[in-house]
């Protein structure tokens, strides 16, 4: 889906002038990015109902910056230099893709409900529309796991 998108010049050109954040290049950000986002895991074990949505988010940033401390090339580097292409690609991929999984979810037999505090209205299939939000985050999860799959393939013997 993500090399689809890219056919598309919106896509593959329209986001590669955006802000850039150099600071992604710095070791110490990636080590920050773990530390707040294992923090912040926590406290939604204390504030279950408040802090659910970093359940989703929360795995993203730890990932990143696992990768950023440890100097390994992933799929965003990009946006050390404000080129966003895979970031939104990643992120508009999943969203179909979601789409798609809760549409064959509420036709399956045996299919799930979601019990999200707070926006429990305005559904679309079974998930509420603010939940789709969740596929962004994890999208970008697999395009860093993706690059660094392919990497640790090119770098075998």
């Amino acid at each position: 889906m993500k090399n689809y998108l890219l056919t598309f010049p919106r896509f593959s050109d329209g986001f590669r002038q955006m802000p850039s954040l150099p600071a992604l290049e710095y070791p110490w950000i990636g080590a920050c990015l773990v530390f707040v986002s294992c923090i912040l895991l926590f406290l939604t074990s204390v504030f279950p109902n408040q802090l659910f949505f970093l359940i989703w988010i929360c795995p993203f940033l730890i990932f990143l910056g696992i990768l950023i401390f440890s100097k390994k090339p992933h799929a965003f580097a990009g946006v050390k230099n404000g080129d966003y292409t895979l970031v939104v690609a990643y992120a508009v991929a999943s969203l179909v893709c979601g789409f798609f999984w809760e549409m064959f979810n509420f036709y399956s037999l045996a299919r799930w409900r979601y019990a999200i505090p707070y926006v429990q209205v305005l559904h679309l299939f079974e998930m509420p529309v603010l939940g789709y939000a969740g596929y962004l985050p994890f999208g970008l999860e697999c395009g860093l796991i993706i690059g660094l799959v392919l990497n640790t393939r090119q770098n075998r013997p």
